[in-house]
């Protein structure tokens, strides 16, 4: 006969492995989208032609392939080593991520009967692992993904005081990309008031800290120092310089703080704001603590959002509603763990109930045709597997050069790189091309938009759409 806890324990895994499960079987053949075209499909591909001769990929846009510098190529070398195994396929990368999903859905679970409390652990680790960005990165095969996995195992080992897997985390984090290197950074003091709660002095709680960030910062030193003595600064000939040079007006700093905001509240994100907001004053009220674990996992909070408020004012970069997920992780957890040492079991159900209700919507937080949609961070995006090839296949047909056709973002990618299929008609028009591939997918400027519906301009030839997902085929007025 099973007891109750053994019966919660089934329920839990079965529910998020059949959630994964049925994402794998949906997407396991979807091409590489947004930025893991470039992180995975590029950079794979070129450790994967070069036979991994050349361990540093080059970072001058005049390279046929090249890289960022800034984020390690870790998962594309992983990408490319398994490629090497079992042929250069798309469902390679996607089986890949459900493996690395494993330990993300063990560890998230631990992480919340040790913080939230066995009563509310399993829907917790629930409500983490199915918001819409951590679903999304997941069928796109991300890194990103990667590094959300790290950080929970990480999370968990701090708090079941398992230092060595603990150091393999953070090493893991710094090799996924340059988030994960700053997630790292925002961890450190989580883990020193770890530290300094297990152990007599601040000295000793310091020496333990560097101590789990050694095999990182090995890992980093030897990269960079390789990367830096072969080409230089990461911005000194990059696609990416302009995004890393700090504000030049007030109005550009308002601009990106409302950026920050917008991707902090959106695809129901604000639900766990606002309860982390009454968790905040119920705790004030009270004048009581929370509890080590998550105390350290509210300094990760706080460090990240502090990071995030100067990233406004010293660079230019675009805010991603992917680029918060570990701080939402961690938010969700500490949250309910706060709530739920305060509130009656009926409170907390309305409580928990009110944040699955938001979260659920955001998985429906569609813009209008003029607002930069994260497409990344919903799958509503999906469609778009089935519309591409759709629309390349009716450009074919009726003769035209992918040449003459120019696109814009995601669209405009090597299918070499996407795909992994280099039969593909690659569209890479120029401004003089007689017809425009335009879909919301691709967050167009205004002007180019007005533009394409000017009909003196621009008459369209073909529309196709699935869901929210749209793609129109243009031609030159008068051709």
């Amino acid at each position: 006969m099973q007891t109750s806890a053994q019966r919660a324990t089934v329920v839990y895994y079965a529910t998020s492995l059949t959630i994964y499960t049925a994402l794998l079987a949906a997407g396991i053949n979807f091409e590489y989208f947004w930025d893991n075209i470039q992180q995975i499909g590029n950079e794979g591909f070129f450790f994967y032609r070069n036979d991994f001769e050349r361990l540093l990929v080059p970072m001058s846009p005049d390279e046929e392939i090249h890289g960022t510098g800034y984020h390690m190529p870790a998962i594309a070398f992983a990408t490319a080593l398994l490629w090497k195994c079992f042929g250069m396929h798309l469902w390679v990368s996607h089986v890949l991520t459900f493996i690395i999903a494993l330990p993300l859905i063990v560890a998230t679970r631990r992480l919340a009967r040790r913080t939230v409390g066995c009563r509310y652990a399993d829907i917790t680790a629930l409500i983490v692992l199915t918001e819409p960005s951590v679903l999304t990165q997941f069928v796109m095969a991300s890194p990103d993904f990667v590094m959300l996995s790290a950080f929970m195992c990480g999370a968990c080992a701090l708090a079941l005081n398992r230092r060595a897997a603990l150091m393999l985390c953070i090493a893991a984090l710094c090799m996924t990309n340059m988030r994960g290197v700053f997630a790292a950074g925002c961890a450190l003091p989580a883990i020193a008031y770890v530290c300094r709660r297990r152990h007599a002095s601040w000295a000793d709680a310091l020496r333990r800290t560097l101590i789990i960030y050694l095999p990182a910062a090995l890992v980093m030193l030897t990269y960079y120092t390789a990367l830096f003595a072969n080409y230089g600064w990461f911005f000194a000939d990059s696609d990416y310089t302009e995004h890393y040079v700090p504000q030049t007006s007030l109005a550009g700093s308002i601009r990106h703080a409302a950026a920050l905001g917008l991707r902090t509240l959106e695809y129901g994100r604000f639900g766990i704001w606002i309860a982390a907001a009454a968790a905040l004053v119920m705790l004030r009220r009270q004048k009581a603590g929370a509890g080590s674990a998550v105390n350290a996992l509210a300094l990760f909070v706080l460090a990240q959002m502090l990071m995030f408020l100067a990233l406004i004012f010293v660079t230019q970069v675009p805010f991603g509603t992917r680029y918060l997920m570990l701080l939402h992780a961690a938010l969700t957890i500490a949250t309910l763990a706060a709530l739920a040492q305060r509130l009656s079991p009926r409170l907390m159900r309305l409580a928990l109930g009110a944040v699955i209700a938001l979260q659920l919507t955001g998985h429906f937080w569609i813009y209008p045709e003029r607002i930069s949609q994260p497409w990344d961070c919903t799958l509503m995006h999906t469609p778009y597997y089935r519309l591409k090839p759709r629309m390349i296949s009716h450009i074919d047909s009726l003769g035209i050069s992918g040449h003459d056709v120019q696109t814009g973002f995601v669209l405009s990618a090597n299918p070499r790189q996407a795909a992994l299929d280099s039969t593909i008609t690659r569209l890479c028009g120029d401004s003089t091309a007689h017809y425009y591939l335009y879909s919301n997918i691709c967050n167009e400027e205004d002007s180019t938009i007005d533009r394409l519906h000017d009909t003196t301009l621009w008459q369209p030839v073909h529309h196709i759409e699935s869901g929210v997902v749209f793609m129109t085929l243009y031609r030159r007025a008068g051709q």
